[in-house]
C-alpha cells in the first residue's frame, strides 16, 4: 500500500520531468488544511483506522535556484486516542525538514524526513498525567498542483503522505496519514 502512495505522489515528477526555467526565487511560506485517512498501530493495543483533519500544516522555505528549495515542514492531523484512560483526542506532527522542487511552473513534489510529534489536543487536556509528548523519526512525500495566482500568493491542491514512529511507555506507536489539502503559499 505505502508502495503504491508513493508512486501516485510522485506520478507528476516522472510525468512532467523537465527544467523549469524562471520559477520562484527567494523565501516562501504557506499553510494548508483538508482531509486526512489516518492509520494508527501501537504495542499492545488494536489498531484504529479512520478519517480526520489535517490541521495545522506550515511551511516555510528558500529557493536555492529556480526550482529547488529547502523548506521545513510542520504537518499535523488529529486523531482519537483509544488506549488506557478515557478516550481523547491526540495530534500527530513533525517538524521535518524537506526539499521542494517545482517540476513545471504550476507542478511541485517535496519530499523529507525529520521529528515526529504524538501530542496531546490543547482543547481536550483535563489533567497534567494527560500532558504526554512521545517523539521519534518522521517522514513525509508531497504533491501539488497550483490552480490560482494573486498578486504574490498561490492556491493550490495538495496530497500528501506522512508516516511516523513515536516511543511511548512499554513500545512503539506507527502513524500513517495521507492528507488531501488545499493550501496558500506567498513568495
Amino acid at each position: 500500500m505505502t508502495r503504491l502512495i508513493l508512486i501516485f505522489l510522485f506520478m507528476p515528477l516522472l510525468a512532467f520531468s523537465q527544467p523549469c526555467p524562471g520559477s520562484q526565487s527567494g523565501f516562501f511560506w504557506g499553510l494548508a488544511a483538508g482531509p486526512s485517512v489516518y492509520s494508527v498501530t501501537a504495542t499492545g493495543l488494536a489498531g484504529q483506522d479512520g478519517l480526520s483533519f489535517t490541521l495545522p500544516n506550515l511551511k516555510a522555505g528558500y529557493f536555492l535556484t529556480e526550482a529547488t528549495a529547502l523548506a521545513v515542514i510542520i504537518p499535523g492531523t488529529v486523531y482519537p486516542y483509544r488506549g488506557p484512560g478515557r478516550s481523547r483526542d491526540r495530534i500527530f506532527e513533525g517538524v521535518i525538514p524537506a526539499v521542494h522542487h517545482q517540476v513545471r511552473p504550476d507542478v511541485w513534489v517535496q519530499a523529507g524526513a525529520g521529528l515526529s510529534l504524538d501530542a496531546m489536543t490543547f482543547y481536550d487536556t483535563r489533567s497534567r498525567e494527560e500532558i504526554r509528548i512521545y517523539t521519534g523519526p518522521s517522514w513525509l512525500a508531497a504533491a501539488g498542483l497550483d490552480i490560482g495566482h494573486w498578486r504574490s500568493a498561490t492556491v493550490d491542491l495538495q496530497v500528501r503522505y506522512h508516516g511516523g514512529m513515536s516511543r511511548i511507555p512499554g513500545g512503539t506507536r506507527h502513524l500513517h496519514t495521507l492528507d488531501l489539502m488545499a493550501g496558500l503559499t506567498w513568495y
